[in-house]
């Protein structure tokens, strides 16, 4: 269902947004339809698993950020 929601909405942003519009917020922070695009073309998903895994990132950069986790290379 999420999925499908999702797919209903990317689809809409598409054809409405301008190439590098918002597509996204997450805890108000953006994710750009261009970002979605890139993701896509590394990855070889398709929009809405990109998506997915684009919101999956910005969550868990938003939670380290909160608990002041920072990773440095080593």
């Amino acid at each position: 269902m999420r999925s499908l929601i999702l797919s209903s909405l990317l689809f809409t942003f598409a054809l409405s947004a301008p190439v590098g519009g918002v597509a996204v917020l997450v805890k108000n922070s953006p994710i750009t339809l261009y970002e979605i695009t890139q993701e896509m073309k590394q990855s070889g998903m398709d929009a809405t698993k990109s998506a997915d895994a684009l919101i999956r990132k910005k969550l868990e950069q938003l939670e380290a950020q909160e608990k002041k986790i920072s990773v440095s290379a080593s």
